[in-house]
């Protein structure tokens, strides 16, 4: 916890502290959880701040969690979101244990509903523009979630980016309407595909090493 806290210097007067960065910290035994957590709490007092206990749980995660629940019937162990993926106990394709993320579902809703307001308000800009920055959203949206494991909800925004699309070019004139087949034939099949860009990371390390 050395990490120094920055503060906004406010106009009217007084100091502003941000809430702090999320921290996740793993520990073997739960006994060393409960102790940590007693020892945080203590440190922040000493700086006058406080945890949020609204938004601190401790969970059981790993593989040591996933067989713990199967063998006592208890479902699959409890997920975590950090930096916009919901992390999860899965399989890898080889069928032993890893972990998976995915995007966290509300935080994509949430970008879905600005990027419709941002096509309504490009409503009657040309359709070149469109397929531009259209192209820039999905290839940054991967950019920052493909990572293994998460094509399916990367298909989920592109097809729902796709549609509002496609609702906004249909409210630009009434004389003719476009059709959804003539739609993917002509426009939506200009998209880029999304993709998986990050590998996982003892790839990255081995591809690092093997040079």
């Amino acid at each position: 916890m050395s990490r120094e806290i920055h503060v906004r210097f406010c106009e009217g007067g007084g100091v502003r502290v941000p809430s702090a960065t999320r921290l996740i910290v793993g520990v073997q035994h739960h006994e060393d959880a409960l102790r940590f957590r007693e020892e945080l709490v203590r440190r922040f007092q000493e700086f006058g701040l406080e945890m949020n206990e609204h938004k601190s749980r401790l969970i059981r995660f790993g593989r040591s969690a996933e067989q713990q629940h199967r063998e006592k019937g208890l479902g699959k162990p409890a997920t975590f979101d950090f930096f916009g993926f919901t992390h999860y106990c899965g399989r890898s394709s080889k069928g032993g244990f890893a972990v998976r993320r995915r995007s966290v579902r509300t935080r994509v809703n949430r970008k879905l509903r600005e990027l419709r307001g941002e096509l309504r308000r490009r409503m009657h800009a040309p359709v070149s523009q469109h397929l531009q920055w259209l192209s820039s959203v999905i290839d940054g949206h991967c950019n920052y979630y493909g990572v293994p494991g998460n094509l399916r909800n990367l298909s989920c925004f592109k097809y729902e980016l796709t549609r509002a699309w496609y609702r906004t070019l249909r409210r630009r004139s009434h004389k003719k309407r476009l059709n959804w087949r003539r739609f993917g034939q002509f426009l939506g099949n200009q998209l880029p595909p999304v993709r998986t860009v990050h590998p996982y990371p003892e790839e990255r390390f081995y591809a690092k090493h093997s040079r």
